[in-house]
């Protein structure tokens, strides 16, 4: 990406405004008699020594899966303050499809003479995270995952490089009681501080050490399984450039990583950029080819995935019987060329209308190379949906404030961030027009990007052309509605 970076921080004298956000939105609708569906949740204070805001609202950890022999130690265990993944699930791949590259995971698991790091690798938009997802579920009903942790780019706690080992660590205890015996004898000893962001030590005493101990018992026991740990894009990891040590370190704890025994198992994706030559020689890497080199089975998954969708669009009209056609479906699965975001991205597209219309505009794109195929959907949506000045000036607005939020954004908070005032019905035509790359959770009315891509081609003046946001603009418009509730309710 040639822009400026969206996620850089950007500071109004000494606080940073993106990660005031939802607590700014927070105290507007509570102060105006509003209802929010997280209020005061989400209360933050100012740490004015190292100029951002930090939760203080409790633990935030899950206990529903705390069945080891240590219960009674979840204030010791709590001072790691895990981060709560809840909110972000990544659904599973279609059944039926990606199992062969499930499968291949599945047996790099039981060689004991491989590599304990597998790296998942492929362009943005290959399935990835769908794979690893559809892992974790199968891991899970056999009693071997013991932690995931899915990364997310601009989301302040799921990009956080200081924040992996000790939310691992949590995980591991609930499932492994001669590693939480150990772990919270360090903690109650306080070898390490879980608050400092020392990755480097985090590692040792929180993962490393306590991982040997259990190794040491469970093979004088009998009990050898030992655990999987899940990552999920690597490449958003401490993507932040104020981040940039903490994600040299962190790489540098997963080449340690390697060295642990063999039945410690990591499964880590991520696309291929930014990987240093020594975390490669230490994985065993499966790559997701796409494009020209897509492989006979990934087109046979993208063609079931299209025939599926197209099924249930299609029971949903009477007058669509057989409805697109198997050369139309061959059509698309060609042009799709592997990339899953992309067949994703289209069948969201013809939920937006009357389907023949909708896959008609879809059709009207020519063929280009597989880096632009992406983009040329993005570019083809959008100029179909956004064809007037007035338009796209509202569109801009809306994603700009969306993209650069640190924190997703809630729907009834929008509004405040948009730089001036505008219709909720207007928004929400926005919103419906943007339903396939940008989604409303209808539990919290929190909004979410649907693909890392989608903010990279509004980001890229080169890319996204007249769709591509303005970022000194939008930083404006943000950081001037940031102050401007600080002064009318704090």
């Amino acid at each position: 990406m040639t822009g400026p970076d969206p996620f850089a921080h950007d500071q109004v004298g000494m606080i940073t405004y993106p990660s005031l956000l939802n607590s700014l939105i927070s105290l507007q609708n509570t102060s105006s008699g509003m209802s929010s569906p997280r209020s005061f949740e989400l209360a933050r204070c100012i740490d004015a020594s190292h100029s951002q805001f930090n939760n203080v609202v409790g633990d935030q950890y899950n206990t529903n899966t705390y069945n080891t022999i240590v219960t009674n130690q979840e204030p010791v265990l709590g001072t790691l303050k895990p981060v709560d993944r809840s909110g972000y699930y990544v659904p599973p791949c279609m059944q039926g499809t990606r199992q062969w590259l499930v499968d291949s995971i599945h047996r790099w698991l039981n060689d004991q003479l491989a590599p304990n790091i597998l790296w998942l690798s492929g362009s943005p938009g290959s399935g990835k995270s769908t794979i690893v997802s559809t892992l974790v579920s199968q891991l899970g009903e056999m009693g071997w995952l013991c932690s995931s942790f899915f990364f997310k780019r601009g989301d302040i706690a799921l990009s956080d490089p200081a924040a992996l080992w000790r939310t691992v660590a949590f995980d591991l205890a609930q499932k492994d009681s001669f590693f939480a015996e150990t772990l919270i004898e360090t903690l109650k000893e306080r070898r390490v501080d879980p608050t400092r962001a020392d990755i480097a030590t985090h590692f040792k005493y929180l993962i490393e050490d306590p991982l040997t101990v259990s190794l040491a018992i469970r093979q004088a026991t009998g009990a050898i399984r030992s655990p999987v740990v899940v990552l999920d894009a690597l490449d958003e990891c401490g993507s932040d450039p104020s981040q940039l040590k903490q994600r040299q370190i962190f790489m540098d704890t997963l080449i340690q990583w390697s060295r642990l025994h063999p039945s410690f198992k990591l499964v880590i994706t991520g696309r291929d950029q930014n990987i240093t030559p020594s975390f490669r020689q230490v994985c065993h890497h499966i790559p997701i080819a796409t494009g020209d080199l897509v492989t006979p089975e990934t087109m046979v998954d993208m063609r079931t995935f299209f025939e599926r969708c197209f099924a249930d669009i299609a029971s949903e009209y009477s007058y669509l019987h057989s409805w697109p056609g198997a050369a139309i479906i061959q059509q698309l699965t060609d042009r799709a060329a592997g990339m899953f975001i992309w067949a994703e991205t289209v069948i969201s597209f013809l939920r937006q209308g009357p389907p023949p219309e909708q896959l008609d505009v879809i059709l009207a794109g020519a063929f280009r190379e597989e880096a632009d195929v992406i983009d040329q959907l993005y570019e083809q949506t959008l100029r179909y949906s956004f064809q007037n000045t007035k338009l796209l000036d509202r569109f801009k607005r809306v994603v700009g404030a969306i993209v650069l939020a640190k924190t997703p954004l809630h729907r009834d908070g929008l509004t405040h961030f948009l730089g001036k005032q505008e219709a909720e019905s207007s928004i929400d035509f926005i919103l419906l027009k943007l339903s396939s790359v940008i989604s409303t959770r209808t539990t919290d009315g929190q909004i979410q990007i649907n693909h890392l891509s989608f903010t990279e081609f509004v980001c890229d003046p080169k890319r996204g052309k007249e769709f591509a946001i303005e970022y000194t603009t939008h930083n404006q418009i943000m950081t001037l509605a940031c102050l401007k509730i600080m002064k009318e309710r704090l």
